[in-house]
């Protein structure tokens, strides 16, 4: 054991002098670090609300003449309260387990978190594409008050000690696409990264809403469960919590796959619903709340909203965050 002991000393003493050297030629490693960092300085000025969040945050129409952030626009909404925010374009609800798990175990941790629930996130896509694991970040938020760790992460990183991603592109393009419980083909053949989606055909757009949405959610998927851990580890940590469902095109996923779009949709939405309720949690569900003109999407449908749509969602998180934080009491739209 003091064998043991004296290596992680040495390797300590090795990493530090080194870790400023390693970061400034490696910007790319910096990242994970300056996130928390970031997460140091909300703890210790122990903001109200903390706020995360994906690419719907900052995604604007081209045109918009208010660009602001989903975010700043509730800011902007909530006078009298502090807010800060994570986000991150694909961040997803392991992500936001992980942070939340780091966070509510300090003691200046804030009164709110607002955590987004993405239905596309679900999605093998999005799930499993390799490039929005963040399995470098996400251990070193696990590992964060290991001063070893910390010592040694950018020496783990120098030498791809520790992986982006547990699967490799090879295995997330072979990985099953289901149309509820049909098998109708492998990542490879949806993909909207690869050369034959290039062109955004009416076959190329039904195919993305296919295998964006169209999934069977189960209970046991691994974001369903970290959001149920979110919101356990919240109420005891005496934290509350706003989940909140953000909106999607149900329109044009009706127009290239007709009512079965939206019956799949809210049969999704409805697990998520039930299993926040057993949670004692009442989502805000935005699922359904806007028309394909307040979205703004260029080439295959998403999430991304223009200024319109973006501000009826800033609106409701805003007055929610206000009875939360002000009464205590929560308005549910």
């Amino acid at each position: 054991m003091k064998r043991l002991l004296a290596k992680f000393i040495l390797l300590a003493l090795v990493t530090v002098p080194a870790q400023l050297l390693i970061v400034q030629h490696a910007p790319w490693q910096q990242s994970d670090m300056d996130t928390m960092r970031q997460v140091a300085s909300y703890l210790r000025e122990r903001c109200d609300v903390l706020y995360f969040t994906d690419s719907v945050d900052a995604a604007y129409g081209l045109n918009d003449k208010d660009r602001r952030l989903v975010s700043e626009r509730v800011r902007d909404d909530i006078p009298g309260h502090t807010m800060q925010v994570i986000s991150h374009a694909s961040f997803g609800l392991d992500t936001y387990r992980d942070f939340a798990d780091y966070i509510l175990d300090q003691p200046n941790h804030p009164r709110l978190l607002i955590v987004p629930i993405n239905m596309r996130t679900f999605s093998v896509g999005m799930d499993l594409r390799p490039g929005y694991q963040f399995e470098q970040l996400r251990f070193y938020l696990r590992h964060n008050n290991n001063i070893l760790i910390d010592a040694a992460y950018p020496f783990l990183l120098t030498f791809k000690a520790l992986k982006k991603s547990s699967l490799d592109e090879e295995e997330f393009l072979r990985q099953p696409i289901f149309n509820g419980d049909t098998r109708v083909g492998e990542i490879k053949d949806f993909d909207e990264f690869s050369p034959a989606y290039r062109t955004a055909t009416e076959e190329n757009i039904r195919k993305q809403l296919i295998a964006c949405y169209m999934y069977s959610l189960k209970e046991d998927h691994r974001k369903l469960q970290a959001m149920a851990a979110i919101a356990q580890h919240a109420k005891k940590a005496g934290v509350k919590v706003i989940f909140y469902i953000t909106p999607i095109d149900w329109q044009t996923g009706e127009k290239y796959l007709g009512a079965a779009f939206s019956q799949r949709l809210r049969e999704n939405v409805d697990l998520v619903r039930s299993m926040l309720a057993r949670a004692g949690y009442t989502p805000i569900d935005l699922s359904f709340a806007l028309k394909s003109d307040e979205f703004a999407w260029i080439k295959y449908v998403n999430e991304h909203m223009n200024e319109k749509g973006k501000g009826y969602v800033a609106k409701i998180l805003a007055e929610r965050i206000k009875a939360e934080l002000d009464s205590g009491a929560a308005k549910i739209p």
